[in-house]
C-alpha cells in the first residue's frame, strides 16, 4: 500500500505491519503536498502530483523517479490549482483535474537504458558474464542478472528502413550473436562491442530461427527462412562464411513454423522441422538427407514449438492449440501422446 500527504513523503505500507517499510524523500521528491496517488496495474509505476502541479513517475522496483511533469507549464493562465488525477489504462492516458482538465497521453519511452515498450523477441542467458540479452525492434540491450541495470545497448543495428529482428542465436561460445531479419538478412556481430564480424547467405523471406552446433570438422549456423528454405553456413572464419548445404521444402502445401537440432547419442546431428498440417520432418544436417516425415499433430494446426531433451533420446513436439507430443527420437521414432 501507498500513502502521501501534506509531509511531501510517500509511504510504503506492509498491511500486518504498524511502520512503514519504506519511505519515499529523495531529492527529487515532492515539495508541495501531495494530493494524489495512482499504481498502474500490472504495471511498477505509481504516479503522484502535488497541489504545485507536479507529476511524477515512480518505479516502485527501486523507488527512483523515473519521469517529472509540470502540469503549470501547460496551463497558460493563473495558478492550475491541482486537485486529482485519473488514469485511463485502455487509451494509456493520463487525466489531470484542476481548474480544467488536462489530457496526457503516453509516448514511447526515450531512455534506451529502461525497458523497452515493444515486446523482446526473446531473453537469452550468458552464464560467463551472468548476463540477460534481449532483443527488441533493430536493438540489442544486455543487463546484468545480479542488479538488472542495463550495461550495454546496441541500437540500429539492421540499418534498414522498416525491417525488425526475427531470430536471435548466440555462437557456441558465447563471444558472438547471430541475428535474422524480417527481410531474410543474417549478420553476425561482436558481443563486446556490437561491432559487425560478417554477413551470411540472405534469404527471400523472414527469417524464422537461427540455430547454431559443431562436428569434428568445424561451427556450423543453421538458418531456417519462410522461404522455405534452410540454409547450413559454415562458420570456421570470423569474417568469411560459405553455405555447405541447404534444404528446401518443395511442396507448395507445406511451410516451415519451427526449427530444432536433435543431437543423438551416438549418431548423426538431426535438424527437426515443424510443418502447417501438423507435419514433422527431419534432416541429418550433415549430408541434407531426409530422415523421416509423418503426421505429427492433426492437419487442422501448425507444430509450432520443438524441444529436443539432452542426453536422452527424447523429442517434444507442440502445436498451436496446445497439445504436446513426446517423441522417442531418431532413428526409431515412436510417438507417446
Amino acid at each position: 500500500m501507498f500513502s502521501a500527504g501534506f509531509d511531501h513523503e510517500i509511504f510504503v505500507w506492509n498491511p500486518y505491519i504498524d511502520t512503514p517499510v519504506f519511505r519515499v524523500s529523495e531529492v527529487n521528491s515532492h515539495s508541495a503536498p501531495i494530493v494524489s496517488l495512482y499504481a498502474i496495474d500490472h504495471s511498477p509505476q505509481l504516479l503522484s502530483t502535488d497541489s504545485d502541479g507536479i507529476l511524477k513517475v515512480w518505479d516502485i522496483r527501486t523507488f527512483e523517479c523515473m519521469q517529472t511533469i509540470n502540469v503549470e507549464e501547460n496551463f497558460e493562465q493563473a495558478k492550475f490549482n491541482l486537485s486529482s488525477m485519473l488514469y485511463l489504462p485502455n487509451h494509456k492516458r493520463m487525466m489531470i483535474a484542476g481548474r480544467k482538465l488536462m489530457f496526457f497521453d503516453y509516448d514511447k519511452n526515450p531512455n534506451p537504458h529502461l525497458a523497452d515498450d515493444q515486446t523482446p523477441l526473446c531473453c537469452a542467458f550468458l552464464s560467463k558474464t551472468q548476463e540477460l540479452v534481449t532483443p527488441v525492434a533493430d536493438s540489442i540491450k544486455t543487463w546484468s542478472a545480479l542488479n538488472g541495470c542495463v550495461k550495454r545497448v546496441y541500437g540500429d543495428l539492421l540499418k534498414l528502413p522498416n525491417t525488425e529482428l526475427t531470430a536471435f542465436a548466440f555462437d557456441l561460445h558465447q563471444k558472438r550473436f547471430v541475428l535474422g531479419d524480417s527481410k531474410g538478412g543474417l549478420r553476425v556481430f561482436n558481443l563486446v562491442s556490437g561491432e559487425p564480424m560478417k554477413q551470411l547467405k540472405s534469404h527471400d523471406a523472414e527469417v524464422i530461427k537461427i540455430l547454431t552446433f559443431r562436428t569434428k570438422e568445424m561451427a556450423f549456423i543453421v538458418s531456417v527462412g519462410k522461404d522455405n528454405l534452410v540454409q547450413v553456413h559454415e562458420d570456421d572464419s570470423l569474417f568469411l562464411s560459405t553455405v555447405r548445404r541447404t534444404i528446401h521444402i518443395t511442396s507448395n502445401l507445406l511451410d516451415i513454423r519451427y526449427a530444432e537440432l536433435y543431437f543423438s547419442l551416438t549418431g548423426p546431428i538431426y535438424l527437426l522441422l515443424g510443418l502447417n498440417k501438423g507435419m514433422l520432418k527431419s534432416y541429418e544436417v550433415e549430408t541434407g538427407r531426409p530422415d523421416g516425415s509423418f503426421s505429427a499433430h492433426s492437419q487442422d494446426t501448425d507444430v509450432n514449438c520443438i524441444l529436443a531433451l539432452t542426453k536422452r533420446r527424447l523429442f517434444f513436439s507442440a502445436n498451436d492449440t496446445g497439445q504436446v507430443v513426446l517423441w522417442q527420437g531418431p532413428q526409431n521414432y515412436a510417438k507417446y501422446q
